[in-house]
């Protein structure tokens, strides 16, 4: 098994990963929202 202070730092980094991921699939909607959008 991991050190806690291992098992952690893994944790922080998955976060990380998935928080950023989670940003980038949002930030794609609003642009293709807005290039989509009659007013543009």
């Amino acid at each position: 098994m991991l050190h806690a202070s291992c098992n952690s730092w893994i944790e922080v980094m998955v976060q990380s990963f998935m928080w950023k991921i989670y940003l980038d699939t949002k930030s794609v909607l609003v642009y293709s929202r807005i290039f989509t959008s009659p007013c543009f």
